[in-house]
């Protein structure tokens, strides 16, 4: 089954996103990133995704408010 290609911008550093690759087979599995809530509702890439993301979630996650409107 072949994936459709996108050329995706990350919704918070606005680089383009990430292509996911199967180490075993070399290929393309995921070109759409990850979600970026609750940062914006867009899509990010997995740096922003594993630096800003995921550190807000779990802040939030253990009780802690944090708000970043300087994202967008």
């Amino acid at each position: 089954m072949a994936m459709n290609k996108k050329v995706l911008k990350c919704s918070i550093c606005h680089e383009k996103i990430d292509e996911h690759v199967n180490p075993f087979t070399n290929k393309i599995y995921w070109t759409e990133g990850h979600n970026a809530q609750p940062i914006n509702n867009g899509r990010c890439c997995t740096i922003c995704n594993d630096t800003i993301v995921v550190p807000v979630r779990l802040t939030r996650a253990l009780g802690f408010d944090v708000t970043r409107k300087d994202f967008n």
